[in-house]
Order: structure tokens, then sequence, then C-alpha cells
């Protein structure tokens, strides 16, 4: 499942105890990850954090399924892991609050995971140069709830302007930051976005950024 932004209750997966691969990405908030623990003879499990909210940030269920078949390296860039594993995590201490579509989007932002790979080498992931991008998104999303009255050409024209800023900031980088798997990330982001403020992202036939990317 990839892109059901809206999607929150994923407990029927629980019926389907034979399913053996499982993929979950872009969603802002699920009611609960407790299902997994029905999935007996899964395989391959493929969620991230920073992809997939659930309520409370319970993410228990996805650490203990991934460590029962093994395969729990693949949080292992995930900050918040250890605190996850050595039980300093207390989700009986999360509040019960209500959250905006596009505040979900900013909290489980998957720019958040870039400068991950300035730890291996990639030096425009530096620290520096994924903050911007991030500004780039949460100076959009500010400007978008502050402003709900806005009609839609003036909601287009901002997103116009936030995907031109990533155009100045990956020219500055030599075309080196956007390439294959964060032009993706950033279409759907943008959509989704879109989508949260009433754009009808299906009139784009490539998403509403490539009417203006230059990546």
């Amino acid at each position: 499942m990839r892109n059901c932004k809206k999607l929150q209750d994923a407990s029927s997966i629980s019926q389907l105890p034979n399913v053996t691969d499982l993929m979950i990405s872009e969603v802002n908030e699920l009611n609960s990850l407790q299902f997994l623990s029905s999935l007996a003879n899964i395989q391959n499990l493929y969620i991230r954090p920073l992809e997939v909210g659930v309520k409370k940030d319970d993410y228990y269920p996805l650490i203990e399924k991934l460590q029962s078949i093994g395969k729990l390296e693949q949080l292992k860039k995930w900050k918040r892991l250890d605190d996850y594993l050595n039980g300093k995590v207390d989700i009986e201490k999360y509040p019960e609050e209500k959250t905006s579509e596009l505040q979900s989007i900013l909290k489980h932002l998957s720019i958040k995971d870039w400068n991950e790979k300035y730890k291996d080498g990639l030096e425009q992931y530096n620290p520096k140069n994924c903050k911007k991008a991030e500004k780039i998104i949460s100076n959009l999303i500010s400007k978008l709830e502050i402003n709900k009255n806005l009609k839609e050409d003036d909601k287009i024209e901002l997103i116009k302007l936030s995907i031109l800023d990533f155009n100045k900031l990956n020219d500055n980088l030599d075309g080196c930051f956007i390439e294959t798997g964060e032009r993706e990330e950033l279409c759907d982001i943008f959509d989704n976005i879109a989508d949260s403020v009433g754009i009808d992202t299906q009139n784009y036939e490539d998403g509403i950024a490539s009417e203006w990317r230059d990546w």
C-alpha cells in the first residue's frame, strides 16, 4: 500500500495471516500497527516510521515484528530506535491529539531521512542542505494553514514558488541533491499537500510538481 494518506484503520490486514510480503508507505497516521502481530507468515515487511505515522507514536508492534523475522536492521538509521529498544518511549504519556493533514505531512516528512546519506559520504546531504529542503516545505505548509481562505489559484501559486525554490536549491548543488529517489518522494509530498488543500491532482498527469520542476 502506497500513498494512502487518508488510511487510518489497517486492522483488516490481520485477516490475511498467510501474507508473506507487506509494504506500507506514505500514510499520515494509522490508528495502530497491532495488526502486525497476527501476520505469522510475514517474511518481508517494509514500513519506515518517517513514512507511516501511527497514533501515540506506537511503533512497538513494528519493532517486535521486525525482531521476530530477523530484519530489525531496516530501522538502523531511525534515530529513535534505541529509545524504543530500551523502553524509553512511554506511549501512554502521548496525548490523544487531532492534527491537520498538513501537519501530519510535516511530521512524517521523508526529507528528514535524507541527511542519513551524508553519513554514507554524500556531502550534498549535509545537515545544512537538508534543513533548507525541510524549510521550503515547512514554510509552504505554514502559509497554507495561516491563509485558510485562499483561492485555488493562490494555493497553486504558493506550491509553484516552493517547487521553484527546490529548483534553485538543486541548481546550487550542481543538480545532485534531487535524484531519482528524492524526486519521487518530493513529487508525492507536493501531491499530498495539494490534495490536502482541495486541489485535484488528477488534473496533473505527472503530479503537480511536474508543472515547474527541473529535477
